[in-house]
C-alpha cells in the first residue's frame, strides 16, 4: 500500500470523519489503485461489493432501456457499443451515487470514487457540492482527476488533495519485483514505464512485453511497413482497452525518444505528430472513433515521415 493510501486510512480510522479527497495525476500514476487499496483496507475484500461504488461515464438511457428490454424478453445481452456510451457524467448519475452513500450500512464506511471527475457537467458538479459540504456519516468520496482545472472552485475547496508523481526507476523496479515476482522483464518494464506504476502494472498483466515487440517491428525499419500486418495488429489491439492503451503509450514514447536524437527540423516534425496523436487519443475517447482505424492511421502517419 502506498504512503498516500496509508495516510487516508489512518486519518479515517483515527477521526472517523467523512472527508472528501481529490486525487490528481496523469494516466498511469495509480489513482484507481490508490482508491482500491483504501477500499480493501477499510472495507475488506468482501465488503467492497456492498460498500464501494465507482462512478464514471456510463451508458446512455436508450442503451440501458434496450438492455432491460432484452433481459425481460429473455434475449442475450450483447456488449454495448461505443455509441451506447455517454461522454459526460450527468446530474442523474451523481444523484444515484449520492443515494448510494445515503443508505444505512453495517460496514465501517461507504466509499464513492468518481473516475475522471472533470467529466461531470456543471449540473452534476453542483449536485455533488451539497454532499461535499454536508457529507453522510462514515463516508469517503474520491474525485480522481487528470485535469482539476475543469472542476468548480467550490468543489476543489472542499476536498483534501493528493498529488501523484512519477516514481524513480529504482522505486518502480522494487514495486514490480514485489507485486510481480514472476516477471522476467522487470528491469525493462521499470525503464519503459517512465515512472508510471499504472503503466507498469498494465505491461505486466496484459502481455505488454509481447505487444511492445510486435509494435516495434513497424518502426524498425519503419520504411518497410507491411499494410496487412499493420491492419491486423490494429484490429487485435483495439479489441482490448488495455492493449490499445499500451499501444498508444508505446507510440508516444517512440515519438519522444526519436525527437530527442533527431536533427532539429525532423525533431520538430515528430513533436507535431506527438501532439496530433495526443489530440487524436482524446477525440477517440470523447467521440467514440474507431480505435483500430485510429491506431493504423497513426502508424502509417509516422511511417510517412521516414520516406
Amino acid at each position: 500500500m502506498s504512503d498516500s493510501a496509508q495516510k487516508i486510512c489512518q486519518r479515517f480510522l483515527k477521526d472517523q470523519t467523512s472527508v472528501s479527497w481529490l486525487i490528481v495525476g496523469g494516466k498511469g500514476l495509480g489513482k484507481s489503485r490508490l482508491v482500491k487499496d483504501v477500499a480493501e483496507q477499510l472495507l475488506g475484500v468482501q465488503g467492497i461489493v456492498a460498500g464501494f461504488k465507482i462512478l464514471e461515464c456510463g451508458l446512455t438511457e436508450e442503451a440501458k432501456k434496450k438492455i432491460q428490454k432484452d433481459i425481460l424478453e429473455g434475449k442475450a445481452v450483447n456488449t454495448p457499443n461505443d455509441e451506447d456510451k455517454k461522454n459526460e457524467i450527468t446530474v442523474e448519475d451523481v444523484r444515484a451515487a449520492i443515494n448510494f452513500l445515503s443508505l444505512k450500512t453495517t460496514l465501517p464506511c461507504k466509499i464513492l470514487a468518481i473516475s475522471l471527475a472533470e467529466q461531470m457537467n456543471i449540473n452534476a458538479q453542483n449536485a455533488l457540492l451539497k454532499t461535499l459540504e454536508e457529507p453522510f456519516d462514515k463516508t469517503l468520496i474520491f474525485l480522481l482527476s487528470e485535469n482539476p482545472a475543469k472542476l468548480l472552485p467550490t468543489i476543489l475547496s472542499r476536498c483534501q488533495k493528493v498529488y501523484l508523481h512519477p516514481m524513480k526507476q529504482s522505486e518502480l523496479l522494487k514495486h514490480i519485483q514485489t507485486k510481480y515476482p514472476q516477471e522476467k522483464n522487470a528491469e525493462w518494464v521499470s525503464e519503459i514505464a517512465e515512472g508510471l506504476p499504472g503503466i507498469a502494472d498494465e505491461i505486466c498483466e496484459f502481455d505488454g512485453f509481447v505487444l511492445y515487440n510486435r509494435l516495434s517491428h513497424f518502426f524498425v525499419p519503419i520504411r518497410n511497413l507491411d499494410i496487412t500486418n499493420v491492419l491486423t495488429f490494429s484490429q487485435e489491439a483495439a479489441k482490448d482497452n488495455h492493449q490499445y492503451h499500451l499501444s498508444m503509450f508505446f507510440i508516444l514514447k517512440f515519438l519522444r525518444d526519436q525527437a530527442l536524437v533527431s536533427p532539429v527540423l525532423f525533431a520538430q516534425k515528430l513533436t507535431k505528430i506527438h501532439s496530433w496523436v495526443e489530440s487524436l487519443i482524446r477525440k477517440t475517447d470523447s467521440l467514440y472513433l474507431d480505435k483500430a482505424q485510429v491506431l493504423s492511421d497513426i502508424i502509417f502517419k509516422i511511417s510517412e515521415q521516414y520516406k
